[in-house]
């Protein structure tokens, strides 16, 4: 049964079993995608229950698909049919509901998911469509509390920008079916997946279709830089672009994959001014879309061979794949914006942590305190990730944070700082003089480096850096990572703990 000719719904229903071992990845992969989504979404709006559902307008069903909650009423079937509640409304009309106050007396016939009365007094849910233009969802993302009024502008804003993720996502992963047809294709999506890298991986799996000479992904962050070069470097690591009067501004402005067979007669520059590249031979231009905003631009360029229209077929399948996690991490950036706590080791991400050190050092300013500000690096990370993979690095560093919370006090601060291109960890010391500071760290730091870690029937131990900034005066946060970044840098120079 087919929902807008491109996709079955039952196959990203929680009964649906695919065939192939790949499908069956794909479908763990967005699985645990609408997982964390869901565990911001409830750690965002501090919700009772936050809950998604398929909804398949042909079975008139609702579908479990995933849930996070504190309710212990919570229903035992996968399946519900629609009724006159709340979610089987939404699943008829395609209009969002919210509710800011819910009568005792009505709340089961409100709510679907509960077999007993929760409580519940706020509702908000909104609908989840494959196509902007589809009358009827494929899905339903809801939201609740046991306090009146919980859900403001702010909650409708979030569960609205999650909607319209889901809209552009889902196309990416139906389409993953296309990936069985070519082995090379299938076997490099193990390795997207696992790796943090994903642009190397990418372009090795081009060549392995087409012959490139260079190859070139472009980000943008409030202005287009340059992310990855593969076989040749034509760019400093980081460059800014401004792509005015070049192919490349053409092709954003017609939201179309481009490819120009000779480059020499297109009478502009590929990239920007005084650039190096050669402008001979063939190129192939594909941009990346979210929200209908380019986010990144993919360039191959070969000096000798000719793209052909077929060449964009060979490798539109992995395209897809690895665009889904550019709209992956484009959109973990937009929810974050909604929520202080990080996708990766709930603490608090870099804006957020920003604005808590930025409100101590006032405080050092009016009322004459200080404190100590520390920046933790797991050592040789780079090496241990090429050796292990990128999953032991992660382990190793949720090791080195649950070390640092149990060291520290409840209203110290810790948070994730990226720096120089580098993963690091932020943490104030917000009542500690500088011996207090030492000894403490110094702890930290014999506690995990006297810890043995298997992997690939290895043990391995490892050690972290600290640099360490007192702060008893205004300084800019920018300034003060610098700073403190200096004494990370020789601490390691030096082979000594901290500095």
């Amino acid at each position: 049964m087919q929902l807008h000719n491109e996709i079955e719904i039952e196959k990203f229903s929680f009964h649906f079993k695919f065939d192939n071992e790949i499908f069956n990845d794909a479908k763990k992969e967005f699985s645990f995608f609408i997982e964390v989504l869901l565990e911001i979404i409830h750690t965002a709006t501090k919700s009772h229950t936050v809950v998604f559902f398929w909804s398949n307008k042909e079975k008139e069903q609702l579908i479990l698909e995933c849930k996070k909650t504190n309710a212990i009423n919570f229903i035992l079937n996968e399946k519900i049919s629609w009724g006159n509640d709340l979610l089987s409304e939404i699943a008829k009309t395609g209009i969002a509901k919210i509710l800011t106050t819910i009568n005792s007396s009505a709340e089961l016939d409100l709510i679907s998911y509960y077999n007993k009365k929760e409580n519940i007094k706020s509702f908000l849910a909104v609908p989840i469509f494959f196509e902007n233009e589809s009358k009827f969802p494929i899905g339903i993302i809801a939201i609740d509390s046991q306090i009146e009024s919980a859900f403001g502008e702010r909650s409708i804003k979030l569960l609205q920008n999650v909607a319209k993720f889901f809209t552009s996502s889902l196309k990416s992963y139906s389409n993953k079916h296309e990936l069985i047809s070519n082995n090379k294709i299938a076997n490099s999506i193990s390795s997207l997946i696992e790796t943090k890298d994903k642009n190397i991986i990418l372009f090795e799996t081009i060549n392995n279709f087409l012959n490139f000479d260079f190859a070139i992904h472009l980000s943008f962050k409030k202005n287009w830089f340059v992310k990855t070069q593969f076989k040749k470097k034509y760019f400093e690591n980081n460059a800014i672009f401004v792509l005015e009067d070049s192919l490349l501004e053409n092709v954003i402005e017609n939201k179309n994959i481009v490819l120009i067979e000779d480059i020499s007669k297109s009478g502009k520059n590929i990239f920007t001014q005084n650039e190096s590249i050669k402008k001979i031979g063939s190129i192939l231009i594909i941009p990346i879309y979210f929200e209908n905003n380019a986010i990144s631009i993919i360039v191959l360029h070969s000096e000798t061979s000719k793209f052909h229209k077929d060449d964009i077929k060979k490798i539109e399948p992995i395209i897809n794949i690895f665009s889904l996690f550019v709209k992956n991490e484009t959109a973990k950036n937009i929810i974050e914006n909604y929520t202080s706590i990080s996708f990766e080791n709930e603490i608090s991400n870099q804006k957020s942590f920003q604005l808590q050190i930025e409100n101590e050092v006032e405080k050092t300013s009016a009322f004459n305190n200080n404190f100590a500000f520390i920046l933790v690096k797991l050592d040789k990370r780079k090496k241990l990730e090429e050796e292990f993979g990128n999953m032991f690095s992660s382990k190793l560093e949720n090791e080195i944070l649950s070390i640092i919370k149990n060291h520290i006090k409840k209203y110290d601060l810790i948070g994730n700082i990226n720096f120089m291109n580098e993963k690091l960890f932020g943490v104030a010391l917000l009542q500690f003089e500088n011996t207090q500071t030492q000894i403490v760290l110094e702890k930290i730091r014999s506690i995990f480096a006297s810890k043995i870690f298997q992997v690939n029937k290895k043990h391995i131990s490892a050690t972290m850096s600290f640099g360490v900034s007192m702060v008893n005066e205004k300084i800019e946060f920018n300034q003060l990572i610098e700073n403190t970044y200096k004494a990370l840098e020789f601490a390691k120079e030096n082979n000594i703990s901290f500095f």
